[in-house]
């Protein structure tokens, strides 16, 4: 037997769950980087994902998984950002420190996880930044020599009425 009627409503008149629901997973996207990003400075390291929010009361949950970091400079550092599209930057993450280019650099595996409350229905496309903070850092993401992938993914999450 179907159910045709919630809280004494008909299905087509409920706009809204009731209340104390949410947090359920309305949909997940990745994108996945296999190729090496070679950075001098600052820059996109080229993942990147879209996500178009389906209510202005749900979340974003950000998770960002780099593969193979290295630096080679001198004692210099810079650090990661998660950025929208259109060049807000949301959220610094992970400081990595280099050593000079005898020790060949120094391997990290950068992460982050992070809740956004962007509050709109407008497709959001976030980007993941490299930013030199102490002289020019030299940055490689995905290393040729690893079979190493990079990864951002993005997941909807039902707001809390």
């Amino acid at each position: 037997m179907a159910i045709i009627t919630l809280n004494n409503n008909s299905l087509s008149s409920v706009t809204a769950l009731p209340a104390g629901v949410g947090g359920k997973v309305l949909q997940v996207v990745q994108a996945k980087k296999n190729s090496t990003t070679n950075i001098s400075g600052d820059g996109a390291i080229g993942l990147s994902q879209s996500i178009t929010p389906s209510s202005s009361s749900n979340k974003i949950l950000v998770m960002v998984n780099l593969d193979g970091v290295t630096l080679n400079t001198d004692n210099d550092y810079g650090q990661f950002e998660l950025k929208l599209s259109n060049g807000t930057k949301l959220r610094d993450f992970a400081y990595p420190y280099g050593w000079n280019s005898n020790d060949n650099g120094v391997g990290t595996t950068p992460s982050m996880t992070w809740l956004h409350e962007p509050n709109t229905t407008s497709q959001l496309t976030y980007e993941v930044h490299f930013n030199s903070i102490s002289g020019t850092v030299e940055v490689s993401v995905n290393r040729d020599e690893y079979d190493q992938a990079s990864t951002l993914t993005l997941m909807e999450i039902a707001g809390w009425l």
